[in-house]
């Protein structure tokens, strides 16, 4: 497909993302991608930044119509400190 799907997720400027685990049902052969990686549903993600970006891949390279349909997205954030 020529489509590149993106789904980011990012914190107001006094917060620090910790952690980002995102639910979703695959379809075809559809997968959530972090840094060109695979990353399966519910896995936790570290990123440790004000913001994150997945794409959406496809696990086989002859059928690239794949889809991610996100369940539920749950994010670990941390107050920023300021001294």
């Amino acid at each position: 497909q020529n489509e590149n799907p993106t789904l980011t997720i990012s914190a107001d400027e006094a917060y620090t993302i910790k952690t980002v685990k995102v639910s979703y049902v695959a379809e075809k052969t559809g997968v959530l991608t972090y840094n060109k990686s695979n990353i399966a549903s519910e896995t936790v993600v570290n990123v440790n930044a004000q913001s994150i970006t997945f794409g959406v891949g496809n696990t086989s390279a002859s059928v690239t119509n794949g889809q991610v349909r996100v369940t539920a997205i749950e994010v670990v954030y941390e107050k920023n400190s300021f001294q």
